[in-house]
């Protein structure tokens, strides 16, 4: 789970990752009050993210080093305020700590990151796709084959998309005859 967010910085969950707590500015109030009754409820989650900033002051410290101390080990806070002084006691700008079992991410920047991250993600989509297609035959992909029959739009110099022929004003074509079995 650490792994794969300190990757992305950015909370893109998976079924393995259960409750998130997600506290924004307009949270900070009801947070202060969980941070004064021993913040239960960040105990039972498996990532954190922090992200309460307030113009011109240092960032209000909404997750106590005794609420990390009561997290699974395995879970994860990502503070988005640690370059102002952190939401999260122990996090460090630009630094991954480790608590107690508990990952402690400070990303700074984290557009930049998500934007190398994602350029990475879809990089290697293209190539499982392009994959896939050599494997099937390309340029002569099967039909049959859901993944190349719903992503060929042209084949032949035709439009073969059913919904790039309606956007252009074209007819749709008729699907090929399946053949019968043989009768016995």
């Amino acid at each position: 789970k650490a792994a794969d967010l300190e990757k992305l910085f950015t909370p893109l969950l998976t079924p393995t990752i259960g409750k998130v707590t997600v506290p924004t500015p307009a949270e900070v109030d009801i947070q202060s009050d969980q941070v004064k009754t021993g913040g239960d409820s960040f105990a039972d989650s498996d990532v954190v993210i922090c992200t309460a900033l307030i113009p011109g002051q240092k960032a209000p410290v909404l997750v106590t080093a005794e609420m990390v101390a009561r997290m699974r080990p395995g879970s994860v806070i990502v503070d988005m305020a640690a370059e102002r002084g952190g939401n999260c006691e122990g996090s460090r700008p630009d630094e991954t700590v480790l608590v107690g079992g508990v990952t402690i991410l400070g990303p700074t920047n984290l557009a930049a990151d998500v934007a190398f991250h994602t350029s990475q993600l879809y990089s290697k989509n293209m190539v499982t796709f392009l994959t896939h297609l050599v494997k099937s035959g390309l340029p002569n992909v099967s039909r049959d084959d859901e993944i190349c029959r719903e992503t060929l739009v042209a084949t032949g110099g035709e439009l073969v998309h059913p919904q790039i022929r309606e956007r252009a004003g074209l007819p749709p074509i008729d699907p090929p005859a399946v053949a019968s079995p043989p009768s016995a």
